[in-house]
């Protein structure tokens, strides 16, 4: 407003202080225009001109009249009591009443003017400022439209960038999901592949124990046919060596039987015996030789024996370590059984595990339906949380609207007590006015009773007009008041609307703090749940990783099993083919046994014809014997020569008995030997036909063997090709699984990475909601906003126009007031002259009046003397004439003439209040209706006042143009003389 004054006060000056274009430019009143671009902006009104020459549009301006001035009235011959003598005793009209109510109404008359000038020019004032208000209110609309265009612009930007970064977190969850869905599927299919490798592998490791098993078993099952077969040829051994004791048993038999005969023929015998001696000891040679020989060979034997024996104990050895073997391997196979059992309780746990992921999968499938239904309440509750958020804004718009009124109220406060001031200053100005208009009122008493006719008259013309200006301004500070007051009501019912709202919204805002609270313990929950469900799924992937591992390692394990039995089956069967070169040599060790067996039998064949011999030199012998018992006595003497002989023969004999006894130990021995030998050899030649068979079931076994060796290694091949397949897939698959293990690992962190931006994206999406919700709220509030200020702009555009004109005829009427401003203000100057110069006029007629009144106090004293003095005296010819000296100087009576005047005058002033009445009556209850009618009535009563304002102000300045001084002189003018009845000098 101060700016606009300034403005306004700068633009009506002198042409040296007023504004140039550049310097309106640069006014900030002017910042917000564009003037480069005001050529191309349509007025908001555009007048209607017929012509050239058409100034309808304006205000017709009436011409100046000329003012009176004290020159013109000291120029005019007037009276004045100075050059006049003094002719006596003059008396006036004393009409004291009458004269008091005209001047107490010209002084009402005054003020009211003055009041209604006041009222004018403030309310001209509040004109200009409203419009400048307006002006003001209409930058402020086009910035706040600037300012909403800019945030519709920035809130359009932002639900851009919103609505891009929605659809890049959905194309995200869209991706995470669908990795998620792959990854699953990808770690079902390890799974299974794992699964499968692992039967796989265990199938072959079983079939492989199978054949192992089946292998020793068939090992050990030849290995007990042979340990029967030793057995067998154990016993016949023993069979064979009871047949030599039988054996021994008969020669001992037939020894002893031999001594007794040799002891019945000791003569004969000696010669005999000399000859069997020599025979024998040849034999014995012989027999030494061969016993030698067959000693040589039985210690062969033996060694052979010893050597079967050390081979037989080996092979028990062999058998207790291949039984240990088998112990240990059965232990393996029933622990290979057992991490079988383990391995299928694992497959089994880890087919429960699946069956637990797929129901967990079931169950995040129900975790994530309640993920959704908690989705959905979070929606719910961020739906409620809009409302709320929406009725805070709600809320905080009525505690702006509030706030805006009790700024208002405040402001209207703050213009009431303004106003206040200003009426109390108004007050004292017009106390002060009253005061001095007394004091000039009671200086003046005298001079303005004979200006009382005149003024009547006057007053009956001009009372009307006067009258009704002060009634319109009543009716205006009445309406003013009305309202102010219908506003302090309104804002008063506002105000306690707003605060029931207030409560309103409190409880409200207490009901949706517990709600957000509940809400957010269910999101904490649902949080919590989602948190718990993702440590869960961790530790699932963490238990199955940890399976996989161990399944692995067992796979490992079962591996360097494999590998460890396989070169277990290498060393059997290096020591299979060890005991088959055993076999080998054992064959080729029964042949030469064999062989030496048929030296033997031969031998014995020999032997046999040998033994045949003696006994039919022994039948020789008998008959030799009986010969020599003839021949006793011959040999009686011989014995004596031969007793020194026959106990050198007995050493020789006893020497030769244990000779014999050795050597028929040795015999029976050997007898054994060779029973045992032939038994052997009957074995042997069964056992030789049983190896013929054997070999040849061997040779086919062999050659089956060899088809099956040859198949073995064409299979060992493919199996090592396979193993080594199996190698690589399984390094692969080591690899992978590190792979997968690292990918499982990296899956977590990017799975916790992933819960964390899906945490995050939720919170963005949450918050992106709340704020895409905000926005559209916003956008909504901005639109109709935007509408709102659309149709204010609109409103505003024609109150613009409607205010431009009101603007363009209040200018004019501004220059009309400035111009009568300046015109009353050089009539207030010449008027305070006038006033100056009445001033003294009236302290001249106040010094003349007090020496007239002394003159007068002279007389009347002089007169009483002289009444006194003629009281004494007789009446004289004036007495005589004129009465009595007391009615002397009383003027003739005119009451009768006045009082109709003013009883005429009382009437007038009754009929024009009667009318000002009716017209007051008339206008409130125009004012009612239109009020009743348009709730707007400001605007209507500002344009009536912009209308009513012209002709009243045109009047009042016309009344205030005839100043009362020229009324006082047209009225003491046309004031009657006085009539008295002295007579003149």
């Amino acid at each position: 407003m101060q700016t606009e004054l300034g403005e306004f006060q700068a633009l009506i000056t002198d042409a040296k202080s007023r504004l140039k274009p550049s310097k309106i430019q640069a006014h900030p009143v002017f910042t917000g225009t564009k003037f480069a671009t005001l050529k191309d902006q349509v007025p908001p009104y555009v007048p209607k001109i017929s012509s050239m020459e058409d100034t309808s549009n304006f205000v017709d301006v009436q011409a100046k009249k000329k003012h009176p001035s004290m020159e013109h009235f000291k120029k005019r011959s007037q009276f004045s009591g100075r050059n006049l003598p003094f002719v006596g005793f003059s008396f006036t009209h004393e009409e004291p009443a009458a004269f008091d109510q005209a001047s107490k109404r010209r002084s009402i008359q005054e003020t009211g003017l003055v009041d209604s000038l006041k009222a004018e020019l403030a309310s001209l004032k509040m004109t200009l400022a409203k419009s400048g208000d307006l002006v003001q209110e209409k930058d402020n609309v086009e910035k706040r439209l600037d300012e909403t265009t800019i945030k519709l612009h920035s809130v359009e930007a932002l639900r851009d960038s919103l609505e891009q970064q929605l659809a890049e977190s959905l194309a995200e969850s869209t991706a995470v999901k669908r990795r998620l869905e792959l990854e699953r599927r990808e770690r079902m299919s390890l799974e299974k592949k794992a699964l499968d490798l692992i039967k796989g592998a265990k199938l072959k490791w079983e079939l492989a124990e199978k054949s192992k098993v089946e292998a020793l078993d068939l090992e050990i099952r030849q290995l007990k046919s042979k340990i029967e077969q030793l057995s067998h040829t154990n016993q016949m051994l023993e069979e064979q060596l009871h047949h030599a004791r039988k054996i021994e048993e008969n020669t001992r038999q037939s020894a002893e039987a031999e001594q007794n005969i040799t002891r019945r023929s000791v003569v004969g015998l000696e010669n005999l015996l000399g000859k069997v001696n020599a025979e024998k000891q040849s034999l014995i040679s012989q027999l030494q030789n061969k016993l030698t020989e067959e000693i040589s060979h039985t210690s062969h034997l033996q060694n052979e024996l010893l050597q079967q024996q050390e081979a037989m104990e080996r092979k028990t050895l062999e058998m207790e370590s291949v039984q240990a073997k088998l112990k240990r391997s059965k232990s393996q196979y029933v622990q290979l059984q057992n991490t079988l059992q383990d391995n299928e309780a694992v497959v089994k746990q880890l087919s429960r595990k699946v069956n637990e992921l797929e129901k967990d999968s079931d169950k995040l499938d129900e975790y994530e339906m309640e993920i959704k239904s908690l989705r959905g309440k979070f929606d719910d509750s961020q739906k409620t949380l809009k409302n709320l958020q929406n009725k805070t804004s709600r809320l905080q718009s009525d505690c702006d609207a509030f706030e805006q009124l009790n700024s208002e109220t405040v402001s209207l406060k703050l213009k009431m007590a303004q106003l206040q001031k200003r009426v109390a200053d108004l007050e004292k100005q017009l106390e002060q006015k009253t005061e001095e208009c007394r004091t000039l009122k009671k200086k003046q008493v005298f001079n303005n009773r004979a200006a009382i006719g005149s003024l009547t008259c006057t007053f009956s013309a001009d009372g009307a007009d006067t009258g009704q200006a002060a009634n319109q301004e009543l009716r205006e500070k009445q309406l003013q008041t009305y309202k102010m007051q219908k506003e302090l009501s309104d804002c008063k019912i506002d105000k306690r609307i707003l605060e029931r709202e207030l409560k309103e919204a409190s409880a409200e805002l207490k009901q949706l703090r517990e709600t957000l609270t509940r809400s957010e313990n269910q999101l904490l929950q649902s949080k919590k749940a989602q948190e718990l469900a993702l440590l869960e799924l961790s530790e699932i992937n963490e238990n199955i990783s940890m399976e996989l591992m161990r399944s692995q390692d067992n796979v490992k394990m079962l591996q360097e099993k494999l590998q460890h039995e396989k070169s277990k089956t290498d060393e059997e069967k290096t020591i299979i083919a060890e005991l088959k070169g055993f076999l080998k040599t054992k064959e080729d060790s029964n042949r030469q046994l064999a062989n030496q067996i048929e030296a033997l039998q031969s031998e014995l064949s020999s032997a046999n014809l040998r033994c045949n011999k003696e006994e039919s030199e022994k039948t020789k012998l008998i008959s030799l014997v009986e010969q020599l018992q003839k021949e006793k006595a011959h040999l009686g003497e011989l014995l004596e020569k031969s007793a020194s002989e026959q106990t050198a023969m007995k050493v020789n004999l006893e020497a030769l008995r244990e000779a014999c006894t050795l050597l028929e130990g040795q015999v029976v021995e050997y007898e054994k030997l060779l029973a045992l030998s032939k038994a052997k050899q009957s074995e042997l030649s069964g056992n030789t036909e049983k190896l013929i068979s054997d070999l040849c079931e061997a040779r086919k076994d062999t050659q089956a063997a060899k088809r099956h060796i040859n198949e073995e290694k064409s299979l060992r091949a493919v199996a090592e090709h396979r193993i080594k397949s199996l190698q690589e897939d399984l390094e692969c698959m080591e690899r992978e699984c590190a792979d997968y293990k690292n990918q499982c690992m990296e899956y977590k962190s990017y799975s916790a990475t992933l819960s964390e931006e899906l945490s995050g994206a939720e919170d963005k999406l949450s918050n992106t909601e709340v704020l895409v919700t905000s926005c559209e709220r916003q956008v909504r509030k901005l639109t109709t906003e935007n509408n709102q200020l659309k149709e204010e702009i609109a409103h505003h555009i024609t109150e613009i126009g409607s205010l431009k004109e009101s603007k363009y005829t209040l200018t004019h009427q501004a220059e009309d007031l400035n111009k009568n401003i300046a015109a009353l203000a050089q009539r207030i100057r010449d008027l305070e002259v006038t006033l100056e110069e009445q001033m003294n006029y009236h302290k001249e007629r106040e010094v003349k009046a007090e020496a007239r009144d002394r003159q007068h106090l002279k007389l009347i004293d002089y007169l009483q003397s002289k009444i006194e003095e003629l009281s004494h005296k007789k009446k004289s010819l004036t007495e005589v004439i004129f009465g009595s000296s007391k009615k002397e100087n009383q003027p003739p009576i005119s009451r009768a003439l006045n009082y109709r005047d003013l009883e005429a005058q009382l009437t007038k002033e009754k009929e024009t209040s009667k009318r000002l009445k009716e017209q007051v009556v008339k206008l409130k209850s125009a004012t009612m209706c239109e009020l009743s009618t348009n709730g707007k009535p400001g605007l209507k009563m500002e344009k009536s006042k912009s209308e009513i304002l012209t002709p009243r102000t045109k009047a009042v300045l016309d009344q205030i143009a005839t100043s009362p001084t020229q009324k006082r002189q047209v009225s003491q003018s046309s004031v009657r003389r006085m009539h008295h009845n002295i007579p003149h000098r």
